[in-house]
């Protein structure tokens, strides 16, 4: 479960005891966020995203179902474009996907994950 922007892992806490009924629960905290590290280097989506997928490959060690809220959902879409030898699926929690009116893109933002640009939140 990845967290949005300027929370912890802990904004989960509520749905943690239920949901570990069924599931092995993996909560982890973004760079700059709770106890991680706080690398300013690290902050951009892409170093995030890099980290997860990492994180997958050595740590978890087998696909799984990745769940994001709101930034998250961002970095939970990323990492199913990017790394889908990872992901069994994705639940996304109102990602800010419309950013693209926003940011006056002509290109959505879905299609931008999966390419060589890559917009940071």
């Amino acid at each position: 479960m990845i967290h949005g922007q300027g929370v912890t892992w802990e904004n989960y806490s509520v749905v943690l005891p239920e949901l570990s009924e069924y599931y092995h629960i993996l909560a982890v905290d973004c760079h700059g966020h709770g106890k991680s590290s706080k690398n300013p280097e690290k902050y951009s989506a892409e170093e995030m995203g890099k980290d997860f997928v990492w994180f997958l490959k050595k740590v978890v060690g087998e696909p799984m179902v990745v769940s994001g809220h709101s930034s998250g959902g961002l970095l939970a879409a990323w990492l199913a474009a990017n790394s889908p030898e990872n992901i069994l699926g994705i639940v996304l929690e109102d990602p800010p996907f419309f950013l693209q009116r926003l940011l006056g893109l002509r290109k959505p933002l879905h299609g931008l994950i999966h390419s060589n640009l890559f917009i940071d939140f």
